[in-house]
């Protein structure tokens, strides 16, 4: 995305979806939005909206030229009590594509200029009204699939994981004041036993908090994007059946047939604000039919990259020797992921579960076991999402920049105990400092912030 300056311009864009609907929202902001706004206005008061008081609505019309393009409503509202922190006016109007652009071509012609990805939001990153993590958090919440994410995401908006951040760069700070001190006591002999080991707690203080924020990224990824769990198991073990019971619908079709799923088919549920995809998945078997065989290699697959897998044998009869082998083979690969299933539990139990430490029991057709399993699914997930009771790293571009951080405190570490360094110590915390104000947007390049604001749709 080529940059371009935010200080001289008003910039202009439709902030609601495309589509039909009652009403549309078109923004202007930026320097002489008040007055690019009134050159096409005309309010039924006969009155200017340059004259009027801010953060009030009035009601006219949007003109081009002579001719009257829409009957819309105008909410005034000046710097800096705004989401820029310029001036602004948001003009509510018909939603109507023709109407729509037909406004916009008009602020356009009175001086505007047609908004980029992101850039109201980007105008309050430069106007102080947020951070930049707070920008992408926006950005989190509007992406958000889950109530849980929503939840997060609102909380990251408000500035909590700003507020961590900020905290950190509090304890860096101080880290460097110790370590400055300690070259005063170096310059006139002075022996302080207790200042060393000030400086080491203070180091551990800071690597525990920057650990923490790390170790959360992969759950609350779980929190973001949901958890995946798959149905895995050998044929005609009732995989498509407890598939339907679990989500509480026909999805799969169930048949005597062995063989009868040759693709993975899903299915998505919300449990307690956490977005659940279940994966049906095809029989594990030896097999010359090249679909199948498809089918098979779609289930490694897909079992490799689950949070949960769902391990299901038939339990009303005896498992081949091959079967078994395959089932040990799957429970020494995903182990720690792992729930075994004994299903088709509605008569005599015929198979031996000796290869497994753990097996929960259900029938799907008797609905017998499976509200059990859900709470099992449940706990085995729960780590991964525990961690959403604190500020998460929203993307990439935190997780790279407090990987940077661990590194940089794992050579202060080394630097103490080769003895004192202090001096390095110093120079070192610095560093670090340098690159948390980068991500939490001070001092950042016009290109990270290019990078950030062209993942947002025009008009935030």
């Amino acid at each position: 995305m080529k940059s371009v300056s935010l200080n001289h311009e008003a910039v202009v864009a439709l902030c609601t979806p495309r589509g039909s609907g009652a009403l549309s929202m078109i923004r202007i902001s930026g320097p002489g939005a008040v007055e690019i706004a009134d050159t096409c206005a005309l309010l039924t008061s006969k009155k200017k909206l340059v004259d009027a008081v801010s953060h009030t609505i009035h009601h006219g019309f949007v003109m081009d030229g002579h001719v009257k393009v829409d009957e819309v409503l105008f909410m005034l509202m000046r710097a800096p009590r705004t989401f820029t922190g310029y001036d602004t006016v948001e003009i509510t109007g018909h939603n109507n594509n023709l109407l729509i652009d037909r406004t916009i071509q008009s602020l356009v012609k009175a001086g505007a200029r047609i908004a980029q990805r992101g850039e109201f939001t980007r105008q309050a990153v430069i106007n102080g009204k947020i951070d930049l993590v707070q920008a992408e958090s926006i950005a989190e919440l509007i992406a958000a699939q889950s109530e849980a994410a929503v939840e997060k995401a609102l909380g990251q908006v408000e500035g909590s994981l700003s507020a961590q951040f900020a905290q950190l760069q509090n304890d860096l700070e101080f880290l460097v004041v110790l370590s400055e001190v300690s070259f005063e006591f170096l310059e006139e002999e002075q022996v302080d036993f207790g200042h060393g080991q000030r400086i080491l707690d203070q180091i551990e203080l800071v690597y525990s908090k920057i650990k923490k924020l790390h170790h959360g990224f992969a759950g609350q990824q779980h929190v973001r994007e949901g958890v995946r769990i798959v149905l895995v198991g050998t044929v005609n073990v009732g995989k498509s059946t407890l598939f339907n019971a679990v989500i509480g619908k026909k999805r799969a079709i169930v048949s005597p047939q062995a063989g009868t799923t040759r693709d993975t088919i899903e299915a998505g549920l919300s449990v307690n604000g956490i977005l659940w995809t279940v994966v049906d998945t095809a029989g594990l078997r030896k097999t010359d039919e090249v679909i199948e065989q498809e089918g098979i290699l779609r289930t490694h697959e897909e079992a490799a990259k689950a949070d949960v897998v769902v391990l299901v044998f038939d339990a009303s009869r005896v498992m081949s020797d091959q079967e078994r082998e395959r089932y040990q083979e799957i429970s020494a690969q995903y182990g720690d992921k792992i729930i075994v299933v004994a299903s088709k539990c509605e008569g005599v139990i015929k198979a031996q579960d000796d290869i497994f430490e753990s097996v929960h029991k259900v029938s799907a057709l008797q609905e017998r076991g499976i509200e059990e399993l859900i709470s099992l699914i449940e706990s085995k997930i729960t780590h991964c999402t525990q961690v959403g009771a604190t500020p998460y790293l929203l993307n990439e571009r935190h997780r790279a920049t407090i990987e940077t951080l661990i590194r940089k405190i794992h050579d202060i570490q080394n630097l103490t105990q080769q003895g004192g360094q202090y001096e390095l110590v110093a120079y070192t915390a610095k560093d670090m400092l340098i690159q948390l104000s980068q991500l939490a947007g001070k001092h950042v390049s016009e290109k990270t912030l290019d990078l950030v604001f062209q993942k947002f749709c025009v008009g935030k």
